[in-house]
Formats: C-alpha cells, structure tokens, sequence
C-alpha cells in the first residue's frame, strides 16, 4: 500500500533497510536521502513496530525532508515516555494517515483519516475526496474557505469521502480504544515472555519510548 500511494503521487519510491526489530533503519535513511536526493520520506509504522521518531524527524529536518506518517497500523501506540499518557503516533510527520480497513483498531470495512496541522494540503486532500462545488463549507475539519481559493476548480475530484454510515460504525469504536490496548498488553506480554523462552525464537525488544498496542505479535526464528 506504501508504494502504491507513491506510484498514485507520481513519485518514485526508495526503500530503506530495516532493523531486525521492523522499525526504519535510520542511518540507511541518512544514506538514501543523501543517494537518492529524496524529497519526502512516508514512514510505515507496520504491525504497530515505531522508529525512533525523534531521530527519523531529526535526519529528515537536517535533509530538508519532508517526513509523512503511515499510521494505519499504529492506532493506540504512542510515542515519548513509554507510557498512556504520551502523544499518539504521527506526531512527527507534517502529516499522518490512520486506517479502518478491517482488521485494524478501528474498523469500518473500509475507509480512514488524514490528519495535518497544515492548512493548504488540508484543503487539497479535502478537494482530492470531494469537497466540490462549495462541499467544504459542511466539512467541521478543513481549513476556513479563503485557504481554498480556487483549488475546487485547480484538483480533481477523487470521490474518496467517507460516508455518515461508515463514520457511524466508527464513532463507537473510539472511547474504547485505551481498554483494548490494556487487554492486548497483557496477552502480549505473555507471550513476548514465553516465545523469548525458546533458544531459537527473538521477539525483538520495542523502544522504550514506545507505548505498544500489542494486537500481534512478530517474531524472529
């Protein structure tokens, strides 16, 4: 899915290497940014395994990069201190995006969030999924309409809302979020304990900065 979004943007995409702990390797990242003359760097936070965030953001601000969170496997993880109470994963980036395809935390079938603090690529995602002919004037979070300007007109219309039924599968989902990540927690703990018993089994340790969301386990043989 990573790639795709690169391929849809029109971009060419880099890999970098990861750790045997499925987090970015971030010295590879400073070699390929500086190979590769990188532009932008969409991090995928897969099966809920966080990079050191600071660093990633660190390398990138010193490249002039702009960094993008993939977010969709990492609702209920947060970043910081290691505890509840830290911010929620795709703090770092300019802008994140969160799924509810199936089998993730919040699931609605299908659909998702893109979240952002910057107003004009607000407002082009928002013309991107429909906002046509004065529509995000009844969005409650897009920019105001003068950020809009003529990019109604500019962008194509991709027909990606998400419906009100979809959303409303999704609301109920959210209180709850913090409850299932204690139960998963638990069970995960568990089983970090008994499969690192096994000589030939490495269920990598996670950055301490890190609050898990424990929903699946990975491991090394």
């Amino acid at each position: 899915a990573v790639p795709s979004a690169i391929h849809h943007a029109g971009a060419k995409p880099v890999y970098v290497e990861s750790t045997t702990g499925y987090t970015m390797d971030v010295s590879d990242l400073k070699r390929k940014i500086a190979s590769s003359g990188a532009k932008f760097c969409m991090i995928s936070h897969m099966r809920g395994k966080i990079a050191d965030m600071d660093e990633v953001k660190r390398a990138c601000d010193a490249a002039g990069v702009v960094l993008l969170e993939d977010c969709a496997h990492s609702i209920g993880v947060r970043f910081g201190a290691g505890t509840a109470t830290c911010p929620h994963t795709g703090h770092h980036g300019l802008a994140c995006a969160i799924s509810s395809q199936s089998y993730k935390m919040l699931n609605s079938g299908e659909g998702g969030f893109f979240l952002t603090d910057d107003g004009p690529m607000a407002a082009k995602v928002a013309v991107y999924a429909g906002a046509y002919e004065g529509l995000s004037e009844k969005h409650i979070t897009v920019p105001p309409k003068e950020v809009f300007g003529d990019l109604p007109n500019q962008l194509p219309n991709y027909s990606l809302r998400m419906s009100s039924l979809t959303a409303a599968v999704v609301r109920p989902q959210i209180p709850t979020i913090e409850e299932r990540v204690e139960k998963y927690n638990a069970r995960y703990y568990m089983m970090e304990e008994r499969l690192n018993k096994h000589p030939l089994i490495e269920v990598p340790k996670q950055n301490a900065k890190v609050r898990i969301c424990g929903d699946s386990i990975q491991f090394n043989l």
